[in-house]
């Protein structure tokens, strides 16, 4: 098993430390980390050739928000990375299928895969566009997505790249969720699965529950923890009167949301109405030790990438999360982690 980062993460973590990118790569290596996950959206492209043929896919290039001094080509990048020693463990993209099922700007997030030595694409296919649709027009949307990544699926085998989609953790994704993943693997044969441990938590499923479901797709792993914070006696925090204080929820006070914004970072609420922190890989509540117990003993031997968007230090939870992640794969015991862990938790009550 490999272990690899976002590379959005790594680009927080040289700005939090005042470094160059290149010094900030030799950084992630000297952790331990052997590939970088990339989204193809955050990438220029290199020359007129690839414009061109941006423009005929349709639907002009939209990038995600990043901070335009560390934007690179595809090129530069490859550059980078190989002199940092560092793979490529997969490219993401994000579309809007949803509305556009024509647009195949896939074709350009499969031509970086190739050009940087990637084996694995992902596709987010889009949202619908509201909540409480009529049934009429979410089908339309829902078919789009569908039609497409069987489209994106068939194109991406054909040249030699692996597809997977994850459990994206919004309302508006129709695979945030079991049913929803199952239903596109069944209809795009080929599509692998991105197990993202964190996800489920967010459709108020159990990890531990999905996996044997998909254990037989399973081609990739997100590594994603998350801090789930409970009150003194057990009962969780969430965030109305209306989402079951009845049964023992607590609303936090703006003084505690303010506290575990910077202890942890930006939260996310999920479908049943509770709060969710990132974290690093290990620290939080999830069941990362009996996941990668699970994969090793599948004989999982691709990438273990850590995520935790929002992050209050990616520097420290690059850092830790490597230390934790290696120590379960080497099955070693390790002390600096135990404390670490009894240190955060006493800081998180």
């Amino acid at each position: 098993m490999k272990i690899s980062v976002f590379y959005d993460h790594v680009q927080q973590a040289a700005k939090e430390q005042g470094l160059g990118m290149e010094e900030a790569l030799d950084w992630v290596r000297a952790n331990g980390i052997d590939a970088v996950e990339i989204n193809a959206d955050n990438f220029d492209d290199d020359g007129p050739d690839d414009a061109r043929e941006t423009e005929f896919m349709g639907i002009g290039r939209r990038f995600l928000k990043t901070d335009p001094d560390l934007r690179l080509s595809v090129s530069k990048l490859k550059n980078l990375l190989k002199g940092a020693g560092l793979e490529v463990s997969n490219v993401v993209s994000f579309y809007d299928w949803q509305e556009h099922p024509e647009d195949m700007r896939g074709y350009r997030q499969l031509s970086i895969a190739k050009t940087l030595g990637a084996h694995l694409v992902m596709p987010i296919p889009g949202l619908y566009s509201k909540e409480n649709l009529r049934t009429d027009q979410q089908k339309k949307e829902h078919d789009n997505m569908l039609g497409a990544m069987q489209q994106f699926t068939a194109e991406a085998l054909r040249q030699g790249l692996l597809p997977v989609i994850e459990d994206f953790d919004n309302v508006l994704s129709p695979i945030r969720n079991i049913s929803g993943m199952r239903e596109f693997l069944d209809a795009c044969p080929g599509l692998g699965v991105a197990f993202d441990t964190g996800n489920f938590r967010y459709s108020a499923e159990d990890v531990l529950k999905a996996y044997p479901i998909f254990r037989d797709k399973i081609k990739h792993v997100h590594l994603k923890d998350r801090h789930i914070p409970t009150d003194r006696k057990g009962f969780p925090v969430i965030v109305s009167d209306t989402a079951g204080t009845e049964n023992g929820g607590v609303i936090p006070t703006e003084e505690d949301l303010a506290r575990r914004k910077r202890r942890y970072g930006e939260p996310l609420v999920t479908l049943d109405a509770q709060y969710m922190y990132p974290c690093a890989v290990g620290y939080g509540e999830l069941p990362m030790h009996d996941i990668i117990r699970m994969l090793k003993k599948d004989g999982y031997d691709g990438y273990a990438v850590m995520e935790f968007y929002g992050a209050s230090s990616f520097t420290d939870y690059i850092e830790e999360s490597a230390e934790w992640i290696q120590g379960q794969i080497n099955l070693k015991e390790r002390k600096t982690y135990a404390a670490r862990r009894a240190a955060r938790k006493a800081v998180s009550k």
